[in-house]
Formats: structure tokens, C-alpha cells, sequence
């Protein structure tokens, strides 16, 4: 279930924005030598992410976006927390992006409950 999608794509120029309507993740968790690695509670052997986003738009464009970063900023207790990330896209652009992974218990990202309420 999503619950809140927020963005566009402005291209270069004076065109109208195009809105976000769709976003889907295939990202894992990385070691310090890209090695896929498990969460856990506390992310301990966790060194940042790697992996896929698709954007999807109002005018039928979908873009990949392909990427591999380190933590920048984590987040302790929390869980998760800020990844500067190397990015490329299917449309032939390259750059950086920041991504941010955070919650409490989900199946993939955070497999061990931290806390409950």
C-alpha cells in the first residue's frame, strides 16, 4: 500500500512539470565490499544499498534508475537512515541522489521488529 507519493519530472526549458504517479523499489541492503547482507535489528554489517527504483509518470514515461551508495547519515535507533548514492539512469543520465531507508518493522528492509507499540 502506498501511502504518499510526492514529485515530478521538470525537463530543461519551459515545459509544464509532468507529475509523479508511480514509484517501486528492488534495493538490498550492502557489506562494505557490495555484498548483499541482511538488516538484522540494528543493521550493524550494513555499509549502504544497492539496486533499482521505477518512476512511472502521468504521461506514460517510466524511468530506471540504477545506483549503488554509503551511508551518509544514519540513523541509530531509528533504523536505516541517509544514503549517498551513484546513480544512472535508463534514459542515459548519470549523477548523484540521496535516498533515504527508514521504519520500524518491514518485511525486507527491517525483517526484525525494533520495537513495538
Amino acid at each position: 500500500m502506498r501511502c504518499y507519493t510526492d514529485g515530478c519530472l521538470v525537463e530543461v526549458g519551459e515545459k509544464d512539470p509532468i507529475p509523479l504517479v508511480g514509484f517501486q523499489h528492488d534495493l538490498c541492503w550492502i557489506d562494505d565490499d557490495g555484498v548483499p547482507v541482511d538488516y538484522g535489528r540494528d543493521g550493524d554489517d550494513v555499509a549502504g544499498i544497492d539496486g533499482t527504483v521505477t518512476l512511472s509518470f502521468a504521461n506514460g514515461q517510466k524511468v530506471q534508475i540504477s545506483g549503488e551508495g554509503r551511508w551518509a547519515q544514519r540513523y541509530g535507533q531509528l533504523g536505516g537512515g541517509i544514503v549517498n548514492m551513484k546513480v544512472h539512469s535508463s534514459s542515459g543520465w548519470e549523477g548523484t541522489a540521496m535516498y533515504e531507508l527508514t521504519g520500524v518493522h518491514h518485511h525486507r528492509y527491517f525483517p526484525i521488529a525494533r520495537f513495538t507499540v
